[in-house]
């Protein structure tokens, strides 16, 4: 699998969220601005619903927290919802790779 810029970046820092506690600092530091506060349903879209992914995979994009989001959602293997800008089925091939790779 190839790594794009922001998945390379993801790899040599895996080890800044430790927990929840970490994503929920940084979510407080930023406020009810955050895309995710704001519509959080979208953000759980029914797989059929690609218009929805699509929409919060954008959303997630300018997001300050955005790589701590995706680095806890990979973490913890979070199972549902767009978080980071990535899908379940991404999150995935992303942990995959980064257990074959020895990083997780």
């Amino acid at each position: 699998m190839s790594e794009t810029k922001g998945e390379r970046r993801y790899f040599r820092t895996t080890q800044q969220v430790k927990d929840w506690k970490t994503l929920a600092r940084a979510a407080d530091e930023v406020g009810d601005n955050l895309p995710c506060r704001q519509a959080p349903d979208l953000y759980y879209a029914a797989m059929n619903e690609t218009q929805h992914i699509r929409y919060a995979k954008k959303a997630c994009q300018p997001c300050p927290i955005r790589e701590i989001c995706l680095q806890y959602a990979i973490k913890h293997n979070e199972g549902e919802g767009v978080w980071g800008g990535m899908t379940v089925s991404e999150r995935k091939n992303v942990r995959r790779q980064l257990k074959a790779e020895g990083k997780l």
